[in-house]
Parts: C-alpha cells; sequence; structure tokens
C-alpha cells in the first residue's frame, strides 16, 4: 500500500536484524542553488520489528507531530531543566529521591513508560517513594511544557508509605521538670524544643542574628515552606 505523500517512509533493513523496518519523516526541504531542485532532508523516528508497528509509530506521529531534534533528550536532561524549579525547602529531598531514579537517565524520555518509573519507585522501601513519584511529576511536567514529549505516563504511578506509625511517648510533668533547667548540653536542646515548639532542623539552623534577646522573639527565617516561617516569644525558661 502506497503511503501519502508527505506522509513519511517506510523501509526495510538489510541483514539479520530484530528491528528492521526503520520509520522516517521529512523535517526540512532545502534547495540547491546549483541544482536549481529541492531536496528532503529525513529524519528517523525509531526501528521497528514489523512493519505494522512502524505503520503505527508513523500514524501516531502524523496524528501528533512533534519536534524531531526532542527525539534524543534523555530523562536526566529533563530532570537537569526541572529541578531549575525546586524550592529551596524541598531541593535536598528530591535529589536524594532522584536517586532512585537513575537507571532511566540516559533513556530517551520519549521512551520513559510508567512501568518503568514504577520500578523505581517500588525498589524504595520508605516514605520517600511519594517524592520519587513527585519528581517523576515534575521531570514529565517540564517535558510536556516544552513539547519534548506528548503524553504524561507520570500520571498513572502510585506510591505506599511504607513506614510503620510510631506510637509517640508523651512527656510527663516529672519527666519535663527533670529536664528543665539542667546544666547538660542536651538538657538545655531538649528545653528550648519544648518551649519553643520549634522543629529541631529549625533549632539547627538558626543563626544568632535571628534572636532577639532584648525583645523577647526567635524569629525563623529558614523552614520547610513559607507558612513555617514565624516570630516565636522567648520562653522564660528558654532565655537563659
Amino acid at each position: 500500500m502506497k503511503l501519502p505523500n508527505s506522509y513519511g517512509s517506510i523501509c526495510k533493513m538489510k541483514g539479520n536484524r530484530r528491528k528492521s523496518w526503520r520509520v522516517r519523516v521529512t523535517s526540512e526541504i532545502q534547495f540547491n542553488e546549483e541544482t536549481k531542485q529541492y531536496r528532503q532532508i529525513q529524519k528517523t523516528i525509531g526501528y521497528y520489528s514489523s512493519r505494522s508497528e512502524a505503520i503505527k509509530a508513523l500514524a501516531d506521529y502524523n496524528d501528533h507531530p512533534f519536534n524531531l531534534d526532542y527525539m534524543s533528550v534523555t530523562f536526566d536532561q529533563c530532570y537537569q531543566q526541572a529541578q531549575k524549579s525546586f524550592t529551596d525547602s524541598r531541593r535536598n529531598n528530591y535529589v536524594a529521591a532522584y536517586k532512585y531514579l537513575e537507571p532511566l537517565k540516559d533513556i530517551p524520555i520519549r521512551h520513559i513508560n510508567a512501568s518503568q518509573m514504577q520500578r523505581c519507585i517500588d525498589s524504595c522501601t520508605t516514605t520517600q517513594q511519594v517524592e520519587i513519584k513527585t519528581v517523576c511529576h515534575k521531570i514529565f511536567d517540564y517535558a510536556l511544557r516544552n513539547e519534548i514529549v506528548d503524553r504524561d505516563p507520570s500520571r498513572y504511578l502510585h506510591s505506599v508509605n511504607k513506614n510503620p506509625s510510631r506510637d509517640r511517648e508523651i512527656l510527663t510533668a516529672e519527666q519535663i521538670a527533670g529536664i528543665d533547667g539542667g546544666s547538660e548540653w542536651w538538657q538545655k536542646i531538649i528545653t528550648i524544643l519544648l518551649y519553643s515548639g520549634m522543629r529541631t532542623k529549625e533549632l539547627k539552623t538558626l543563626d544568632p542574628d535571628w534572636i532577639d534577646t532584648e525583645n523577647g522573639i526567635l524569629d525563623i527565617r529558614l523552614a520547610k515552606n513559607k507558612s513555617s516561617l514565624r516570630k516565636i516569644p522567648i520562653h522564660s525558661h528558654v532565655l537563659p
């Protein structure tokens, strides 16, 4: 069956190849000043095991054309661009999560499917599964917005909370009294946390310039998100 003009071409390549059917489409038409003739410049979409697969690939391209220069853009290249939009508060989490996706880094993103990403998510045994899935969403969001891909398989991903819930023990008044005012460094740390409500990371990153002892205020300027930025009154037990 003859294909329509300007539709693309399918040819069977010589030799014993697993994927012997080659699909090409015209990417541009060049004019030769010497011969005064036009010449079609073709680019390969891909190689396929059967003619029917090749016909389907060509039909898909004609239904949803894309920039052929993006054929070889890898999963990792899209990640490098997508991470520019990571917020400072989540950047370290997403960078750590991406390590689970490294098996996919050199694969052209147009060839990535949901099952490949899901295997990477399933290889993680912690709540970091959620962040791995989020990184996949961000990578494909970048690729879609820049027309590198025309579908988003990351929307089919799922994550499971594999961290067992922990029973929390509430300190009694007697236990707090045994800690409050103690001279050991750990007693001072726990006292500050108890009377300020700060997260441990917020205390670790607290800059001395953010402590206003004159007005009795702790200014939390670095937190997990913007809504956690706040000013905390310094309790009388914390001030010393």
